[in-house]
């Protein structure tokens, strides 16, 4: 069957899927090596996935042209579905290791994390309800569209995020946890913009688009295996600038405030140091030396 998917595919396209079949099972290899499988666990089972589902694909898409069209598409939903939980998987991962030397701030990114996919799951559902001619094929192939678009705005948004905070939360570029993210968002990226263009683009273009899409994922794979090649310098929490000390320090007594007795101490010491202050400023001074040519 993968000799009859491998006969439709031009040269190019060869190289592609092969590519796509061999860098997710290298990147997990190498994070297997390197003893962090548990670390970066969500992040293994993504590259796992992404390597079958192709192989999968291939093998439905062989079937499907001898057979029956409606497996085909059973199979392609079952694959994207799990695609894109493994990807949602990832990108929880990413957050929990960019907030995880605060735990207010985790737990804060985890709700919001759980609310953005709610939403993106409720506008994908609408949108294709109202977008699609009433078949049920038609309303779930527009879901699943909707979903991978909002899903690789939110990668798209993660790496933004870095980019603005990274030094508030003492992360560098040599990070792991920035690469995985830049990882994701260079093929959300040239994903969306090829996505756009299908929808004006003659049918050549289309073929160049997608193919420039399915590069960027091979860039992404070299991106994450060249991370965990690369040293990761460590965390120092004292690098981070005082605004994430102070966001972790509002979070965490909002989730638990002080008790009476600690509040009613704190009022004394500010009281205290009121006190302090006022008695300072109304003592007399010393009386200066009068220069030479005073009165």
């Amino acid at each position: 069957m993968l000799c009859f998917v491998m006969a439709q595919m031009h040269g190019y396209e060869l190289m592609i899927w092969l590519m796509g079949v061999m860098f997710p099972l290298i990147v997990a290899l190498r994070i297997w090596q390197l003893g962090l499988t548990k670390e970066y666990a969500a992040l293994v089972r993504y590259n796992v996935v992404c390597s079958v589902s192709l192989l999968v694909l291939a093998g439905a898409m062989s079937y499907a042209w001898q057979q029956s069209t409606a497996l085909y598409c059973y199979i392609y939903w079952f694959v994207a579905i799990a695609t894109d939980v493994c990807a949602l998987s990832v990108m929880l991962e990413i957050f929990r290791e960019i907030f995880k030397p605060y735990d207010a701030l985790r737990q804060l990114g985890t709700v919001l994390f759980r609310w953005i996919l709610g939403i993106l799951i409720v506008v994908s559902v609408v949108t294709a309800l109202g977008s699609a001619d009433g078949k049920v094929i038609d309303v779930v192939n527009k879901s699943m569209l909707m979903f991978d678009r909002g899903l690789q705005i939110l990668q798209c948004g993660v790496v933004l995020f870095l980019l603005l905070t990274y030094k508030f939360l003492g992360i560098s570029f040599r990070h792991r946890v920035f690469g995985i993210a830049v990882g994701f968002g260079l093929y959300a990226a040239v994903d969306l913009m090829a996505l756009s263009v299908t929808t004006w683009a003659p049918p050549r273009m289309v073929s160049i688009a997608g193919a420039i899409a399915n590069m960027s994922a091979m860039a992404g794979y070299g991106i994450w295996l060249a991370y965990f090649f690369v040293p990761q310098p460590e965390r120092r929490i004292s690098e981070a600038l005082p605004e994430s000390r102070r966001w972790e320090f509002a979070l965490a007594s909002i989730q638990a405030p002080a008790p009476e007795g600690m509040f009613l101490t704190s009022i004394d010491r500010t009281v205290e140091r009121l006190l302090t202050k006022n008695n300072v400023a109304t003592q007399p001074k010393a009386k200066e030396d009068k220069h030479w040519f005073g009165d």
